[in-house]
């Protein structure tokens, strides 16, 4: 009697396993990209991160159609942009042209099916691989900085070996970057409250390290806006305490800076330093160059191609803008910022409409991010990334939902508010149950 072997596979789970596999892998050669693996061992994470990107959208072919109408005029303008500047562009800009639209892939794609339970367990050590690397580094003060001036930048005695944590990530702001996006997604999609907290608290506590001024206030309104979130608070007690905070806050800095003019431009200073030169003066040479003729204006100089130059100690290096809606203005033209920030306002707009509220702390966070840092329109940022990952979570499902008997409308969307704010209805649930 012959036995014959049958291999069951369920179609959902293995597209789901996969689908959780290619955004891990997103993630972490994002994080790649930003780390010492760039520099230092010839790996050049960025092909690689285009071509998993790619592979995300052909495996799955379900494209938003109202999300690609938005896409087309922003991946238009950036190959018209780099089209008409190829002349002054070398191998580093294409590259940079072609990462900027493939992240918008992200966008318009839809993973329908996701393992959460399976990203949350790679994510989970991958984070705490990055933040031993970290500690290793530092506490044996290995550095890669060929920097001389940098070196001295980031060593401070209050900091001492931490070095405001630039080892892995080179860059203080790089990794600061890093801890908040993981402190995010940990606190956002890790189910364990013990893993969660832990973790959340521990990348807040490596952000302070970093002393980035703009990283350690995105993590304190995200998780402001979280938490209001989860409670019972109303969307729209959300939304003043939001406008009601933004708008004291330019009222106090207008007061201050009337009455105290010196100590407000000190402060100023101090707050928007770009590492070896002040943002103010780098904004001012982006906004000049763009403005410089009308094509300057409505094409840009090309993606990537703004560079200023600063000199200390007889040693130069050069900055981007510190700025993600002028080194978007100045590399790509104005229509570039208009249809981005179109697709950014509408992708709210439309997740708003769904009662997927969760995305308003992503949103705000990658908002802030930009006004201080070119991380935002794009790159490979890793809180650029975060935002269509985390869209990708809100409108998927989870085949473990599946199995309970829970339909597809159902599955996915279950961090979101009943159309009417009443008392009765229950907490939201947290961790890793979209």
């Amino acid at each position: 009697m012959a036995y014959v072997w049958k291999i069951y596979i369920n179609p959902v789970e293995a597209i789901a396993k996969i689908n959780a596999l290619l955004i891990l892998a997103i993630f972490a050669l994002a994080v790649a990209d930003s780390s010492v693996l760039q520099g230092q061992t010839g790996i050049n994470a960025g092909p690689l991160l285009f071509l998993v990107i790619l592979v995300t959208a052909l495996f799955n072919l379900r494209l938003k159609v109202i999300y690609t109408l938005f896409v087309i005029p922003v991946a238009g303008w950036i190959t018209i942009s780099t089209t008409f500047n190829s002349s002054n562009m070398e191998m580093g800009q294409y590259n940079s042209a072609i990462m900027s639209g493939t992240i918008l892939l992200l966008f318009v794609v839809h993973l329908k099916y996701i393992d959460r339970t399976l990203f949350v367990r790679g994510l989970s050590f991958l984070l705490i691989f990055c933040v031993i690397l970290t500690f290793y580094l530092r506490i044996n003060n290995i550095s890669f900085l060929e920097n001389e001036a940098l070196e001295q930048l980031y060593a401070s005695d209050f900091y001492g070996a931490f070095g405001r944590m630039q080892a892995f990530f080179l860059n203080p702001n790089r990794a600061a970057i890093f801890f908040v996006a993981s402190a995010q997604l940990a606190l956002v999609l890790i189910r364990h409250p013990l893993v969660r907290f832990s973790l959340f608290g521990a990348f807040a506590l490596l952000t302070l390290f970093t002393f980035s001024k703009t990283s350690i206030g995105v993590l304190v309104i995200f998780t402001t806006i979280y938490c209001m979130l989860r409670t019972r608070a109303r969307l729209d007690r959300v939304v003043k305490v939001a406008f009601s905070l933004f708008m004291g806050g330019i009222i106090v800095g207008l007061l201050f800076s009337v009455l105290f003019p010196d100590e407000a431009r000190w402060l100023f200073l101090r707050i928007t330093t770009a590492g070896l030169a002040s943002r103010e003066e780098v904004w001012g040479a982006s906004l000049k160059t763009a403005t410089e003729s009308p094509r300057n204006f409505l094409l840009g100089i090309g993606p990537n191609m703004f560079q200023y130059y600063v000199e200390r100690k007889g040693q130069q290096r050069s900055l981007s803008s510190h700025n993600s809606y002028l080194n978007a203005l100045v590399n790509f033209g104005f229509p570039f910022v208009l249809f981005s920030l179109s697709l950014l306002f509408f992708t709210l707009y439309d997740h708003l409409r769904k009662r997927r509220y969760l995305l308003i702390p992503f949103f705000v966070s990658v908002l802030m991010y930009g006004m201080t840092e070119s991380v935002t329109l794009a790159g490979s940022s890793l809180i650029w990334l975060s935002l269509p990952l985390m869209i990708q979570f809100l409108a998927s499902v989870d085949p473990s939902q599946a199995r309970q008997g829970k339909s597809s409308k159902t599955i996915g969307i279950s961090l979101v508010y009943p159309r009417r704010f009443n008392k009765s209805r229950r907490k939201l649930p947290t961790g890793a149950n979209f």
